[in-house]
């Protein structure tokens, strides 16, 4: 299921349900690193109105994870063949990175308060994957995307491992959940 594609394309029209975030596996990776995994399994559909759904995996069909925000936190989760598609919201000038080490991908949620420190998590998450040989292969900004477009209320960023590539979509979304503006990123490695 090519879903970033589809996306980008506008094909689906935008993004509905996720997950609620008590379900998250919620697990420190390096507390002096504010890196954690805070993700759940989920099963990726389109619904009847055509939007992205996430809803938590009930079994082996899982296809994706979807990679929960936390305050002051780098959240990061895995992407692997057998979850390929990672899904995230709630982004209001966070950035959001993919690494590659050690045989996987690693998708990250970063938060960027605003002010002076803005990018200290920014710096921690990089140290930490420097640490354990993770490389960056992808930076998508979300800083200003709201503000840059009326009709846009939030930011969602869907990310595909396709192949030989990392395929992300970063969706301005209104407050019916409809793309109103898409940036695209493929990363072959």
């Amino acid at each position: 299921m090519p879903v970033v594609a589809d996306l980008a394309s506008q094909t689906i029209i935008g993004f509905g349900a996720a997950p609620m975030s008590h379900l998250a596996n919620d697990t420190p990776l390096s507390s002096g690193h504010a890196t954690k995994y805070k993700y759940c399994p989920v099963d990726i559909t389109v619904s009847a109105t055509n939007r992205l759904t996430c809803t938590q995996a009930t079994g082996i069909a899982i296809k994706g994870s979807y990679l929960f925000f936390e305050d002051n936190w780098a959240t990061v989760c895995r992407m692997d063949i057998i979850r390929p598609i990672v899904v995230s919201g709630g982004f209001s000038g966070c950035a959001f990175k993919v690494y590659r080490g050690g045989g996987a991908f690693f998708a990250a949620h970063i938060a960027r308060p605003s002010g002076a420190s803005a990018d200290a998590n920014v710096a921690l998450l990089d140290d930490y994957a420097g640490q354990k040989g993770w490389q960056e292969i992808q930076h998508v900004p979300t800083s200003g995307v709201v503000g840059a477009n009326p009709a846009a209320t939030a930011v969602a960023i869907v990310s595909q491992l396709i192949g030989n590539s990392i395929d992300t979509v970063r969706l301005a979304l209104n407050n019916m959940g409809q793309t109103v503006n898409v940036h695209r990123v493929t990363t072959p490695f």
